[in-house]
């Protein structure tokens, strides 16, 4: 098990057990035992560093073993979960070995936009589809969008965060083939907060 792989499976275990179980603390000892998941030594203490305060809304850091610590899943957390998933029985699917380990790449959530650029299309043709129609809202609903930020209070910088999101959304919108996903991520953004009312229409769209 990679390192990406183990964050991957840990934090969709993490809104698994909070939607299941109505829990607002999870123990990582209780998640890697339960979803048989084998992190090296500094793994756990790596990806809190990583996603405190982004995916994990707090973590309870007790003393001792870093298996000790328990998880908030935040809601930045819970979006980027819900982008990649249908339901709980697809997360349930992803996290059980046996129904991976016949896939040479199984999937992976990316930690940024990024790294989430170099999804290879194939992984999820068909999961989305969204007609041109609708394609034609969407960028109806990013220009007003992007109206509202330049009539906005936010500062300059925030300004110029919201717009370089609006930009990388116009260019998958305009790709052959949209990456559905991403796009979800985009509006689901902390950086598009401020816009949330606009967002969620398109979003309605995207997952009608």
């Amino acid at each position: 098990m990679e390192y990406d792989e183990f964050t991957d499976r840990f934090l969709v275990a993490l809104y698994v057990e909070t939607e299941q179980h109505d829990e607002d603390y999870v123990r990582a000892a209780s998640i890697i035992e339960k979803y048989n998941l084998q992190p090296k030594r500094n793994w756990i203490s790596r990806m809190a560093d990583e996603w405190e305060h982004s995916n994990f809304k707090d973590i309870s850091k007790v003393l001792g073993s870093y298996e000790g610590w328990s998880f908030r899943i935040s809601a930045e957390g819970y979006r980027k979960v819900e982008s990649e998933f249908l339901d709980l029985n697809e997360m349930e699917q992803f996290l059980s070995p046996s129904d991976n380990e016949h896939l040479e790449n199984p999937p992976k959530l990316h930690s940024s936009l990024e790294e989430n650029s170099l999804i290879d299309a194939a992984n999820w043709t068909g999961r989305y589809s969204v007609s041109s129609e609708g394609q034609q809202e969407i960028v109806k609903i990013f220009r007003k969008i992007e109206m509202e930020i330049d009539n906005s209070a936010l500062t300059n910088s925030d300004k110029s965060n919201a717009k370089a999101l609006v930009e990388a959304a116009d260019k998958l919108i305009a790709a052959p083939d949209p990456q559905w996903t991403i796009l979800l991520q985009i509006l689901s953004s902390p950086m598009l907060a401020n816009f949330a009312a606009l967002a969620a229409l398109a979003i309605a769209i995207i997952k009608p």
